[in-house]
């Protein structure tokens, strides 16, 4: 899909608008390297603005929607499993704090 999108800078108030965030998180997301290690697109400077490669921006947004999918599923196969009855009494605790991040 992002070989259609013909690419162009998008300024960072734009950006931060689609991704109904603030300015203040884009900086965030610029200085966190986890965000980087996911694809979060490196900005472009063009004196004191900073812009956003479009292409690039569509294909983290893409690769996030993907991963809230792949979540999504996986939290509901797992729900499915204990209502079931098909996982342990361990298998149940694990899952309950993965979900819960604790």
């Amino acid at each position: 899909m992002t070989d259609q999108i013909h690419d162009e800078l998008v300024p960072d108030r734009q950006v931060a608008q689609e991704l109904n965030v603030t300015a203040m998180t884009l900086w965030r997301w610029d200085h966190d390297p986890a965000k980087v290690a996911e694809g979060w697109p490196p900005p472009v400077r063009q004196g004191s603005r900073k812009f956003r490669s479009r292409k690039l921006l569509e294909q983290y947004k893409n690769e996030l929607i993907e991963r809230a999918i792949a979540a999504r599923q996986h939290s509901l196969a797992s729900a499915s499993a204990i209502a079931r009855g098909a996982i342990s009494a361990d298998q149940r605790k694990f899952l309950e704090r993965e979900a819960t991040g604790a």
